[in-house]
């Protein structure tokens, strides 16, 4: 295989140099909520961004800003919270007719 090809097939490499605060300052905070290198934050934000399918786990579907409570609440919270919502989970039938 030909040099050229080789660099068309293989792992491409790309420095950003964000010339807007608010887009390194994103980057941060998104490497900071999900745990996430600086690259994976960055390569996470051009998907969606690019509007790109995203892995389908936890993490990355319908957004992750309270993943970081999963796991932390006691047994009488989560009772608490289900309470709360349990009205939410009731069909209104004369709503489906």
């Amino acid at each position: 295989m030909s040099r050229g090809k080789s660099r068309q097939f293989g792992t491409a490499q790309l420095t950003l140099r964000p010339d807007d605060e608010r887009v390194r300052r994103r980057i941060r905070e998104v490497a900071l909520e999900r745990g996430l290198s600086l690259n994976k934050a960055a390569l996470h934000l051009l998907k969606k961004g690019a509007g790109l399918d995203l892995p389908k786990t936890a993490d990355w579907t319908i957004g992750g800003s309270l993943d970081r409570h999963f796991g932390t609440w006691s047994k009488e919270q989560v009772r608490e919270l289900e309470k709360a919502v349990r009205a939410f989970e009731q069909i209104d039938e004369e709503m489906w007719r």
